[in-house]
């Protein structure tokens, strides 16, 4: 599969902020106009280059119809994928991703990982989590920077993205 191909899913952008108070109220007052976000602080064991890392963020989403607004505080841990090259200086928000959806079972997770690898890329941090039973969510970032100028975030759900992301606020509602 092209890697260009695998953008027909994109259904977010990302952003990187210092101050996650500061950046929600520069989001309400510009001419964004985001009134309301679902805040999430969490706690992950991540891997990087296969190594077992803690990572800390607070993380603040929104929908616009079917695209995800996200921004991300990172608190401690291995924050180096959202930190590393940022100007914090030149803006409260920092653009740093865009997601895209891997739809279908966890073999086509299966399948995105062989294809990013096979593609002379890797996951530069991935995370699993399953309920001791079977998987319930994957996400991984790629370093796309040299090419692209940002990561790529692929991100697969047990359930549908639609499903997963039902209790969000909508800002085009």
């Amino acid at each position: 599969m092209s890697f260009i191909s695998t953008y027909r899913d994109l259904y977010q952008v990302g952003y990187v902020t210092q101050d996650l108070e500061r950046a929600i109220a520069f989001l309400h007052e510009t001419k964004m106009g985001v009134e309301e976000f679902l805040l999430r602080e969490t706690d992950l064991t991540v891997q990087i280059r296969g190594r077992e890392c803690s990572l800390s963020m607070r993380v603040a989403i929104a929908n616009v119809g079917r695209m995800q607004f996200e921004v991300i505080q990172p608190v401690a841990g291995a924050t180096d994928i959202y930190t590393q090259g940022i100007d914090y200086e030149r803006s409260v928000l920092a653009f740093h991703h865009v997601g895209v959806a891997v739809p279908g079972p966890i073999s086509a997770w299966n399948d995105l990982a062989q294809d990013v690898r096979s593609n002379g890329d890797d996951f530069a941090l991935a995370f699993a989590y399953d309920d001791g039973q079977e998987a319930r969510v994957h996400f991984a970032y790629v370093d796309t920077r040299a090419y692209l100028g940002h990561y790529t975030e692929y991100l697969w759900w047990a359930q549908s993205m639609d499903e997963a992301n039902g209790a969000l606020p909508n800002l085009a509602a």
